[in-house]
């Protein structure tokens, strides 16, 4: 299993993660976290987990969107290369969203 960072940030009061990677079963996971103080301010918790899945039966209508001919690897740096940043999850989101492709997410 290959994973992706999309975006990373560490400083003493706020830490964010966000990764992407296809799971055993080629189902495409976009996972993230914030953590810390700031965190704290906003959600009246210290963290904020989030995650997307986009089962592997939709997972071509990603892939031609955004190019053809893309294997798996090639889709995650694809994935990294268009959607890395700080808002990188939420652009996903969106993208998938304004496509129609099926996709689940949830946030804890």
């Amino acid at each position: 299993m290959e994973k992706i960072s999309l975006y990373k940030h560490s400083s003493e009061d706020l830490n964010i993660e966000i990764s992407t990677f296809l799971d055993e079963n080629e189902n495409l996971i976009v996972q993230g976290y914030d953590r810390g103080e700031e965190v704290k301010k906003f959600l009246d918790d210290y963290d904020n987990e989030y995650s997307l899945s986009v089962p592997s039966d939709s997972l071509n209508l990603f892939k031609k969107s955004l190019g053809r001919g893309l294997n798996n690897s090639k889709f995650l740096r694809v994935l990294q290369k268009r959607f890395s940043g700080f808002d990188s999850f939420s652009r996903i989101k969106q993208y998938l969203d304004n496509r129609k492709i099926p996709y689940t997410s949830q946030s804890f």
